[in-house]
């Protein structure tokens, strides 16, 4: 059952796949570290509004770094970080979302919340895009 009948299903699947693609947040770490993260990510979309609410709780066991880098859309207007339940500053900048560790928390295993909201409005391609004229 399409639960907003006045969006095509077809684009509500686009909407939510470039959406995914556009905000999950990624941990990023040198070549030679070796991070284990664990997501539980929740999205909320409200496609009449093209908003999209999201939240990632990420469990990740650090490795002496004194900073984590997640990718994150630049689209969002929204957003919050908290460490271990405790709300944390953060950089972002170019689409990273820059979280500097505190001593103890550089060999740890954290939790780490990223919750976030935007508006993605962003125009869907047309089929004739995607033709092979040579095809």
């Amino acid at each position: 059952m399409n639960r907003y009948p006045n969006i095509p299903l077809v684009k509500q699947y686009l909407i939510l796949l470039g959406v995914l693609f556009a905000i999950v947040a990624v941990s990023t770490a040198p070549a030679d570290a070796e991070l284990s993260a664990a997501h539980n990510l929740q999205i909320e979309l409200i496609p009449a509004e093209n908003k999209l609410i999201g939240s990632d709780d990420i469990t990740i066991t650090t490795d002496d770094s004194g900073t984590l880098a997640f990718r994150i859309s630049q689209n969002l207007a929204r957003i919050e970080v908290m460490v271990d339940n405790d709300p944390r500053n953060f950089e972002l900048t170019n689409g990273r979302l820059l979280l500097k560790l505190e001593p103890p928390e550089q060999t740890a295993q954290l939790r780490i919340n990223i919750r976030y909201s935007g508006i993605f409005d962003d125009p869907v391609p047309s089929r004739q895009k995607f033709r092979c004229s040579g095809c």
